[in-house]
């Protein structure tokens, strides 16, 4: 029976852990999504209390000024276009040495297997 409320215990503590964790992780991205639908003079009225996280007076009017200016689809395609050039030349830069690791170490990787499987294994 000890054995069992210790391994209870030791999952109560990794959860709590675990949610502790995530609440610290989360915390910033709900308190970016909460500030961007409040006024800017709301946004640090509130950060000593737990207003912070609760979008109280808050609308959608920073979002409709961004699509209004423009810039928006401008700075999306910067970004996409950026990207996207550096995935291709890293793909074409880090293209063979995956093979390389991979074909140096396969003769070592063969003897294993067969030297530990009783049955002749096909590499």
């Amino acid at each position: 029976m000890g054995l069992k409320r210790s391994r209870i215990l030791e999952k109560i503590i990794r959860y709590t852990f675990n949610i502790i964790l995530a609440v610290i992780f989360l915390a910033p991205l709900v308190w970016m999504v909460v500030s961007s639908v409040k006024p800017e003079i709301n946004i640090f009225a509130d950060m000593t209390s737990v207003k912070a996280f609760l979008p109280i007076d808050g609308s959608f009017d920073n979002y409709r000024t961004i699509l209004e200016k423009g810039e928006i689809v401008r700075t999306m395609w910067n970004s996409i276009y950026y990207v996207s050039i550096t995935i291709f030349v890293g793909l074409i830069v880090n293209l063979k040495s995956p093979d390389y690791g991979l074909n140096k170490n396969f003769h070592q990787f063969q003897y294993y297997i067969r030297s530990h499987t009783k049955k002749k294994v096909l590499l």
